[in-house]
């Protein structure tokens, strides 16, 4: 039994003036009553109490110590209280990882409008093109790119990421003519090393599902999607290019989308958070933000 419950059991049998009376208020029987105050007797060493057949009275020892009972059970409450408003309330530190491209494209607006709603959340985001343990640095949530790999954890899907084959107007002007993915083999080629597949670029052709993989001889290794963007553009070669990374220069006409009918496997986009147990509102309500901004986004 525990100390908070014995003095909770004893302030209501002093106030309804005996066992069946406080068995009744609280729902319990009269012996689970008397089994609490006789726990917490045992614990404390005295007496709190005089029973007779027909009343319960408090001793001198009792009536010394119901006042201080009385304080702790009253600043207990308030201690809960205060936990869960602060549970409840969107409020404190939120300590966020992501990778570094994608969060600077697309998490920066969603941070922005967050903190105009939610001014008593302080963020602290780290970005991290590497695998983060959110449980062993004390993060609350990540947002991952690729199949989730710790199924321990909570993955909350956001959306879907494309990748496009892309090189300059530039550098197609001074290269051999690109017909096929076995021409790839002719060109220079840059590999954003934190696509998982390595050095293999794998594709489905759109109209009859065949599939294909490019073996990368890469002239440059390079694990940021932005760094790779830039290469691209100054016309350094051909990469594999996320769509956050490129969508907005493929429109304008700076870079060009090759083989547009040869696939690239999709990537999950995810919020990752350490359990669905008492999730607090500050995660709750950023992820939700977050994936009505990015749904957004992506009908563009």
């Amino acid at each position: 039994m525990d100390r908070i419950t014995c003095m909770q059991v004893f302030t209501v049998v002093v106030k309804e003036k005996g066992f069946s009376a406080a068995a009744r208020k609280l729902g319990i029987s009269k012996v689970q009553v008397s089994n609490y105050i006789a726990q917490l007797e045992s614990e404390l060493g005295v007496r709190l109490l005089n029973r007779t057949t027909r009343q319960v009275s408090l001793t001198t020892t009792g009536f010394a110590y119901l006042e201080p009972c009385t304080n702790v059970l009253e600043s207990f409450i308030h201690l809960q209280h205060s936990v869960k408003e602060l549970h409840q309330t969107p409020q404190g530190l939120l300590k966020i990882t992501a990778p570094s491209t994608f969060a600077e494209i697309h998490l920066i607006p969603v941070l922005s409008c967050f903190k105009e709603k939610y001014p008593e959340v302080q963020i602290d985001l780290q970005l991290n093109d590497h695998y983060v343990d959110l449980i062993e640095e004390g993060y609350d949530l990540a947002i991952r790119i690729g199949t989730p790999e710790d199924s321990s954890l909570v993955a909350k899907p956001i959306g879907k990421i494309h990748s496009y084959l892309c090189a300059s107007p530039d550098y197609l002007k001074l290269h051999p003519a690109i017909t096929s993915l076995n021409d790839l083999s002719n060109h220079q080629l840059i590999a954003d090393t934190n696509y998982r597949s390595g050095k293999v670029w794998q594709f489905t052709h759109k109209d009859d599902a065949q599939r294909q993989s490019v073996e990368v001889k890469a002239s440059l290794n390079i694990n940021s999607a932005q760094a790779v963007r830039a290469l691209v553009l100054n016309g350094q070669g051909i990469s594999l290019c996320p769509d956050f990374a490129v969508k907005s220069h493929i429109e304008t006409g700076a870079i060009n989308q090759l083989l547009p009918q040869w696939q690239a496997p999709t990537m999950d986009i995810s919020a990752i958070y350490p359990s669905r147990q008492h999730v607090s509102a500050k995660v709750r309500l950023f992820i939700d933000e977050f994936s009505a901004y990015y749904q957004e986004q992506t009908k563009l």
